[in-house]
């Protein structure tokens, strides 16, 4: 059987990932009172632009481990290691997010309903990941097919076609042009999916690497600058136009941040500490868990007053528990399999 060799800088980008997802949950309701609190608007504003690239990072590492053309296993061997890991904890989080939802809300259970719920992922709002990750699941041997006989000319030109369609929503947006959304054809998020394989496979040079992180810098400031113009156009509204994961800028936030790690993780000690890898697999618990922590922290602590420090605040409290739970529940043999 064939050992991979554990790649270090994944666990740094899991772990920052997830603080970043987080924190992009804990500043989510400040972006609704531009009118009202302009001030609590815009910290909120620039922090969830600084954090946007979490999930496409997230779905990067994913591709890179996925795709790599080293795993050779049969399709049957692929998707029951796939429904072992993420399909029963999908169908036990559902479950607990629709009983969870129903107590907060007063209202009754219902089969029915939990069933309507999860079929149109309506169950609560984070489990969007779930749906979308098991989508990629389900193609993850074609695309492993396609990345082991293409050469990276290839492979570089579907990244550019992918890249190149991110602009078409905005000019749509911003114009009374109704162009088809051709990147449904591409795949919105398949190609973060090859984007994270490519770069973990050839990499790039000092000198474009240089230039990519200073389009991310850009990438970051443009998510800024441009939600507050996009929404202040909108007369107050908030406008999520630049926020959403597949565009352009964004993009560029996740390929900045995800060569920044991997160019750091050169220079660390090839392995990792037992802590980093404890944490580095306890993420995805804590990211199915993190929403009802933070909901809870959200009980005592107005985030629209000091916003600055109150998000910070929600975010640490959030991940420090959430980890904790999720760490001691990984050491109960059943439970650990079934909940992370």
């Amino acid at each position: 059987r064939q050992i991979m060799k554990r790649i270090v800088y994944f666990d740094y980008l899991r772990i920052i990932a997830i603080f970043a997802v987080v924190f992009l949950h804990a500043t989510a309701p400040t972006l609704y009172n531009f009118n009202s609190d302009y001030h609590s608007w815009m910290v909120g504003n620039i922090f969830d632009s600084l954090v946007r690239w979490c999930v496409p990072v997230f779905i990067m590492v994913s591709g890179a481990l996925l795709l790599n053309t080293n795993r050779e296993e049969k399709l049957t061997t692929f998707f029951k290691k796939r429904a072992a890991k993420v399909v029963l904890p999908f169908i036990i989080w559902s479950l607990i997010y629709y009983f969870y939802r129903q107590m907060r809300n007063e209202d009754l259970l219902s089969i029915k309903d939990f069933t309507k719920d999860f079929l149109n992922n309506d169950v609560y709002f984070h489990l969007w990941f779930m749906y979308m990750i098991l989508g990629l699941y389900l193609v993850t041997p074609i695309f492993r097919a396609f990345v082991q006989k293409s050469k990276a000319e290839i492979i570089r030109y579907f990244l550019m076609l992918w890249f190149l369609l991110s602009f078409l929503p905005i000019f749509n947006h911003f114009t009374s042009l109704d162009m088809p959304n051709y990147a449904k054809a591409v795949g919105q998020y398949v190609g973060f999916f090859v984007l994270g394989y490519y770069l973990n496979t050839y990499g790039v040079n000092k000198r474009l690497r240089y230039v990519l992180y200073g389009l991310s810098i850009f990438g970051f400031l443009f998510t800024i600058v441009g939600t507050y113009f996009a929404t202040l156009i909108n007369g107050g509204q908030f406008d999520s136009i630049f926020y959403d994961y597949y565009r352009p800028n964004v993009i560029l936030e996740a390929v900045g941040v995800y060569l920044f790690f991997q160019q750091m993780a050169k220079h660390k000690h090839p392995q990792p500490h037992k802590w980093l890898i404890r944490l580095s697999n306890a993420t995805f618990g804590v990211y199915l868990l993190h929403p009802i922590i933070r909901n809870f922290f959200f009980q005592y602590i107005d985030i629209q007053s000091y916003t600055f420090f109150t998000v910070w605040l929600v975010t640490v409290l959030t991940v420090i528990i959430s980890f904790t739970v999720i760490i001691i529940i990984r050491r109960i043999p059943i439970l650990g399999k079934v909940f992370s």
